[in-house]
C-alpha cells in the first residue's frame, strides 16, 4: 500500500540526496561555477570603481561606499533566492510533468520546496561567502566581523520568511493566473522594486519624500538597514525596530503567501492543470 506520508528520516533521507545530487552537479560542471565566480568578480570590481567616485558622507552608515554596497550584494543573494526559488521549483515541475506526480507521491510538495529550498540557501551562502572573499581579499574592502555578529543570524532568517511569503505569492500566480511565460507580476515587481528602493546600492534616505514610503512596505529595507548597523559597531537597542518589523512582515506574509499558494494548487486540481499534455 502507497505510504501517504513520509516518516522524519524519510524527508532527512530526500534532504540529503537532493542535496549531494546538487553539489555533484555542482562540482560537475566547474564551467559554469567558474563563470559565476568571475560575474561575482566583475560585479564587485564595478562598484569598486564606482566606490572612488563617491563622496561618504552623513547617509552611508559604513566607513565607505564600496563596504556599503557589499553587503547590499551578499545580503541580496538571500532576498534574491527567497523571492524567487518557489516559481522556479513549481515551474521546472510543471515543464518537466513532474507537479502532479509530485502533489500525488509520500514526498509531497512541502518536502519537494524543502529540498530545493535547502540547496538553493546554501548556494546563495557559497555566493556571499565568495563576495566577501573578492570584496575584502581582492578589493580592500574595510569590513571586520563586528563583536555581536550572532544577531545578523535572527535578522536574516526573519527576512528570509519574510520574503518566502512573497515568494510563495509570486509562485501561485503560475497557477492561479497562468503565468506561465517566465515573469509574473509579483515576483517582477519585488525585483524591480528592491535594487531601487530597499538600500541595495544606496540609502533610501536619499529618494525624493514621496517615494520613500515605499521603502517602508519592504521587509529588506529593515534588514539591510540592521544588519548595516551591526557592522557599524551598533547593538541590539539600535536594530529592535527592525526586528519587530520584520517579524510582523513575517507573520503576515508567511501565512498568506502559504494560503494563496494551496488555492492556486486547489484550482489547478480541479481544472485538470498540473500536468502538461503535449
Amino acid at each position: 500500500m502507497l505510504k501517504h506520508n513520509l516518516t522524519t528520516a524519510e524527508k532527512l533521507r530526500v534532504l540529503s540526496i537532493s542535496t549531494i545530487r546538487e553539489i555533484k552537479l555542482l562540482t560537475r560542471f566547474k564551467v559554469s561555477f567558474l563563470f559565476t565566480l568571475i560575474n561575482i568578480l566583475f560585479t564587485i570590481a564595478v562598484f569598486f570603481f564606482i566606490s572612488k567616485f563617491m563622496v561618504v558622507d552623513q547617509y552611508f552608515q559604513m566607513n565607505n561606499y564600496f563596504s556599503y554596497v557589499l553587503i547590499g550584494l551578499a545580503v541580496n543573494q538571500y532576498v534574491s533566492t527567497s523571492v524567487h526559488v518557489y516559481l522556479g521549483t513549481t515551474s521546472e515541475a510543471y515543464w518537466s510533468n513532474r507537479l502532479e506526480l509530485i502533489l500525488s507521491s509520500p514526498t509531497r510538495l512541502k518536502t519537494f520546496f524543502l529540498a530545493t529550498l535547502l540547496w538553493s540557501f546554501i548556494f546563495a551562502t557559497i555566493n556571499i561567502c565568495l563576495y566577501f572573499v573578492v570584496g575584502i581579499g581582492v578589493f580592500g574592502a574595510n569590513i571586520g566581523l563586528p563583536s555581536n555578529w550572532y544577531l545578523i543570524i535572527p535578522i536574516l532568517f526573519l527576512v528570509v520568511i519574510s520574503l518566502s511569503g512573497i515568494g510563495l505569492l509570486s509562485a501561485s500566480m503560475f497557477l492561479l493566473v497562468n503565468a506561465k511565460g517566465g515573469v509574473e507580476p509579483i515576483g517582477w515587481a519585488i525585483a524591480t522594486l528592491s535594487g531601487v528602493f530597499t538600500g541595495v546600492y544606496f540609502p533610501p534616505s536619499i529618494l525624493p519624500t514621496y517615494l520613500q514610503p515605499i521603502s517602508k512596505i519592504l521587509p529588506q529595507t529593515y534588514a539591510l538597514e540592521a544588519i548595516r548597523s551591526i557592522f557599524a559597531g551598533k547593538g541590539l537597542g539600535d536594530v529592535q525596530v527592525a526586528i519587530l518589523y520584520l517579524i510582523l512582515f513575517s507573520c503576515i506574509l508567511f501565512p498568506l503567501g502559504l494560503w494563496v499558494f494551496k488555492k492556486g494548487i486547489q484550482k489547478a486540481e480541479r481544472e485538470g492543470t498540473l500536468a502538461r499534455w503535449a
